[in-house]
């Protein structure tokens, strides 16, 4: 059986307010972790993420005196 099934049977067993507590954690967990049409889930909002590092320099020197 899987997951899914499984899940699905114990929520059958709920009572109505319990059984809509695990829906919306469900919808909590698509939002947070998109699955895409591979079925795999990917890492949140992390594609969207875009950094400039034009003109930045890094000193180990000067990080290493601010410890």
């Amino acid at each position: 059986m899987k997951t899914a099934d499984l899940i699905a049977k114990e929520a059958r067993t709920l009572p109505e307010n319990l059984a809509r507590e695990v829906l919306d954690f469900i919808h909590f967990l698509e939002q947070k972790f998109p699955v895409g049409r591979s079925g795999r889930t990917g890492t949140p909002q992390w594609d969207r993420v875009r950094l400039d590092t034009r003109g930045w320099h890094f000193d180990r020197e000067e990080a290493n005196a601010r410890k």
